[in-house]
């Protein structure tokens, strides 16, 4: 299933990512096969989705996490493929 991460908790290590039916799905840090310092909320990612227990929030979770397309703008302003945000590479 593919979703967009909506909201990263980074200094507690999990965040919200919603899916392609409007579902928040909670996701620890260590789901997702990417470097988590990295992660951004707007990324898009494919995911699996897992009904956790019951408790707080829904029991929505995502696991297995893929970032589909890394090449977003960091917050230093460069792309995780090293083009500078803006740049068409003309001169």
């Amino acid at each position: 299933m593919n979703g967009t991460i909506i909201r990263i908790v980074r200094d507690r290590g999990f965040g919200f990512i919603r899916d392609e039916q409007g579902i928040s799905r909670f996701f620890l840090y260590r789901d997702i096969a990417y470097d988590f310092d990295l992660v951004r909320e707007g990324m898009n990612v494919h995911f699996d989705p897992v009904q956790g227990p019951e408790g707080k929030g829904n029991g929505q979770r995502a696991e297995r996490i893929s970032v589909i397309d890394a090449a977003q703008t960091t917050p230093t302003g460069t792309t995780t493929d090293g083009v500078r945000s803006g740049d068409d590479g003309s001169c």
